[in-house]
């Protein structure tokens, strides 16, 4: 995956909602298309770098969770979607910042 994408889907998942910002009835038009987005881009990162997806923990469930989305397979429970947002997105956040800055460092960029 190139530099540039990742670093763009890094920016977004830090974009994410804080905890408790707005009710679930409104959350869940904008989390369900970021999830989609999320894992979309993560499948892209396993398939165009697979030693950088393997340091992704969680990488086949957000995955499969944008193919449940993306596929409407069955009901989605919005409140787990909240509470995956909320509570997993920091550390996933910190876990793609470091193969992005360690591309721009050996890119100089």
């Amino acid at each position: 995956m190139p530099l540039k994408r990742l670093s763009w889907s890094v920016s977004l998942l830090a974009a994410r909602p804080k905890r408790n910002s707005f009710p679930i009835s409104s959350f869940a038009q904008r989390s369900s298309a970021n999830w989609r987005f999320w894992g979309e881009a993560l499948k892209r990162l396993r398939r165009d770098d697979a030693d950088t997806a393997a340091r992704v923990p969680g990488l086949e469930r957000i995955v499969g969770l944008r193919n449940v989305l993306a596929h409407e397979y069955g009901d989605i429970n919005y409140e787990i979607l909240w509470l995956a947002t909320t509570t997993e997105i920091p550390g996933l956040i910190t876990i793609l910042n470091e193969p992005v800055d360690e591309a721009r460092d050996a890119t100089g960029l």
